[in-house]
């Protein structure tokens, strides 16, 4: 296992944002691999952890950029690697597990809820406990924080087949 982090960018304009703040902080090294421009994913091997953000596509495509992520992230969670899938990235894991992703009935757009209420997450006890936001606990985004308010865009839901998945967070919709 390498050091680093590998961060795989679906679309230019999704970018890592803050995490490259706490990874430099941290004196954590990071290779961004732009897949829109055609680069090549490197051999995870080199890598300690991986990141996938988000973009246009779905992990239901059939296009080569969508599948080589597939099977590098199934070869990833098989080794029982650190990974983070934001968005897109979430689908391409939940894809690798075996599960699926269906388009979701009532489209998830905008800064509320079809209620008109803010969409919000609040860690669980098991979310505060988890590695990657207890690290996190005195960084940027944590700091006397009991909840996340956050806009949505997403098209999709996402079903894990026989998932052992700490429930980290929960919605208050």
């Amino acid at each position: 296992m390498g050091d680093g982090v590998l961060i795989l960018q679906n679309v230019t304009r999704e970018r890592p944002g803050f995490v490259l703040d706490v990874l430099e902080d941290q004196g954590v090294s990071y290779t961004k691999v732009y897949l829109s421009k055609g680069e090549a994913i490197p051999q995870s091997a080199d890598f300690g952890a991986m990141m996938v953000l988000g973009g246009y596509d779905s992990a239901n495509d059939e296009s080569n950029k969508i599948q080589d992520q597939i099977r590098t992230v199934r070869d990833w969670i098989a080794a029982d690697m650190p990974y983070l899938g934001i968005c897109l990235g979430l689908q391409i894991l939940v894809k690798a597990a075996g599960g699926s992703v269906t388009p979701l009935k009532e489209k998830e757009i905008g800064f509320k809820c079809a209620g008109g209420e803010l969409y919000q997450l609040f860690l669980t006890e098991e979310g505060i406990e988890d590695p990657l936001f207890k690290r996190a606990n005195n960084s940027y985004f944590l700091q006397a924080v009991d909840h996340i308010s956050y806009v949505l865009l997403h098209l999709y839901d996402m079903q894990l087949p026989n998932a052992d998945v700490a429930n980290i967070y929960q919605s208050s919709h």
